[in-house]
């Protein structure tokens, strides 16, 4: 698989190739040899995304979910499980993101081989086939988003997320089968078929994204009795979207790249964030004192940010005005997962309507590959400057990064006491398991009922 991807926003749709299908993608994807260190990466992307999920189903909306679940599925099954846990790890931003395919692999990967082992359903996999089958999974979501040049659809009101995942759960789930290649793509094919695009807002996003993951699942299942779809043409909305040929290295390197989310934000937001963050460590200033607050961003996502009226804890979570007026007011304020009470008090409303967001065309040929922010911040009689690129430690996936991530997290206010004993034992059964069995202990650590009063947070 050769060629080349350009991922400006603004770029045409390259030409599509034979070999620039769903089920080429996926043949090529799970035939990859998967090296040591991937596997490293793959046990610091499950603990990773499993404190995510944790985080994600002590909140109103997790539970939510789960209840939801409950209603479709049945509270004890593999759909309900893999539903559940998948829309509680994407409403927290705090999974990790890849800026290039403009999908968050976590959220699809780990609740599904979670759930699928949980279940029973599989001949136990070695622990090291299971690593192997998360360095894929990420692998295939990334390959996809960029085969279908995820930033620029996200512009034109496609969530990359949502398009794949469908597909990346159900060839991951066809790969804890134990399935042929063949297999396999069959499985990617069924869910394709059943793919969707477009953008929800809202909480009901999260309930669509884990519908998508469900589907993959339950396309593996059809697969794995011996259904197919054979005589029918194309793969669905994904199969459309892609357009541009990947290159596949030879092995599955690409779960290095997502970034780690060390604060609750949309990736969009955390740029103008850590420019702020510099500017106040140089020269702290009293929050009454600042007039204008200016950033600039690439214009593929300036109208995101421009949010100056928030009334939703998802809303909060990619207003620029709401993430600054944190960063200034209240920093462990963007520590906080659940924000079941949003800010509305004077000073920093006034913050807010001082934050003014301005599309730069600079900036925009920067992106996909980076996702900048310049801050100009006015005080009085003086100006302050900012620049950021990236989040300091976002690129740092290592077993002590993460153990910071979590202790952090854990010591945000509104953090249930019993959290703390459960991020430790996530990051212990993630980063040194030894067997599946240990996988499904952690599993059930996610999955448990969590501490006594976060049920009654509003979603």
């Amino acid at each position: 698989m050769t060629g080349s991807v350009d991922t400006r926003a603004d770029a045409p749709p390259t030409t599509t190739s034979a070999d620039v299908s769903v089920a080429g993608l996926v043949g090529a994807v799970i035939a990859l040899p998967v090296s040591d260190g991937a596997r490293t990466a793959a046990r610091a992307r499950l603990a990773d995304t499993a404190f995510a999920t944790l985080v994600g189903r002590e909140t109103a909306q997790g539970r939510a979910g789960a209840d939801l679940a409950a209603g479709l599925y049945g509270a004890d099954s593999l759909a309900a499980r893999a539903f559940r846990l998948s829309a509680a790890c994407r409403l927290t931003e705090i999974d990790d993101m890849d800026l290039l395919s403009c999908v968050t692999p976590g959220s699809i990967v780990v609740p599904t081989v979670l759930a699928v082992l949980a279940a029973g359903l599989v001949a136990d996999p070695s622990l090291e086939v299971v690593l192997d089958t998360i360095a894929r999974g990420y692998e295939l979501a990334l390959v996809l988003g960029e085969a279908m040049q995820g930033p620029r659809r996200l512009v034109l009101g496609t969530w990359p997320s949502l398009v794949v995942g469908g597909v990346t759960a159900a060839a991951l789930t066809s790969v804890l089968f134990g399935a042929s290649g063949a297999e396999a793509e069959v499985a990617a094919g069924l869910a394709a078929q059943q793919s969707v695009s477009g953008n929800p807002r809202g909480n009901a996003r999260e309930v669509q994204f884990a519908t998508a993951i469900v589907t993959g699942i339950g396309a593996a299942l059809a697969a794995r009795h011996g259904f197919s779809a054979a005589g029918t043409r194309g793969a669905g909305r994904v199969g459309e979207l892609l357009v541009a040929e990947v290159p596949l290295a030879g092995g599955t390197e690409r779960v290095f790249r997502p970034v780690v989310k060390r604060f609750c934000s949309a990736r969009q937001a955390m740029t103008s964030v850590t420019a702020l963050r510099e500017i106040l460590r140089e020269s702290p200033l009293p929050p009454g004192g600042i007039e204008r607050i200016e950033i600039e961003v690439p214009a593929q996502y300036a109208a995101m940010l421009d949010k100056p009226v928030v009334t939703s804890r998802r809303e909060s979570m990619s207003s620029a005005q709401y993430q600054l007026a944190l960063a200034i007011h209240d920093p462990a304020g963007l520590l906080d997962v659940a924000r079941y009470r949003l800010r509305g008090d004077s000073s920093f409303l006034a913050t807010m309507n001082a934050v003014r967001v301005v599309a730069s065309p600079e900036l925009s040929a920067l992106y996909p590959r980076q996702w900048p922010a310049r801050v100009r911040l006015t005080a009085g009689a003086s100006t302050y400057h900012a620049m950021a690129g990236e989040v300091p430690g976002e690129r740092d996936h290592s077993a002590q990064a993460l153990r910071d991530k979590l202790r952090d997290f854990c010591a945000a206010p509104g953090s249930p006491d019993a959290r703390g004993d459960a991020a430790q034992c996530i990051a212990s059964q993630a980063l040194q398991a030894t067997s599946v069995d240990d996988l499904r202990e952690l599993t059930t650590v996610i999955d448990e009922e969590t501490a006594e009063g976060v049920r009654d947070l509003h979603v």
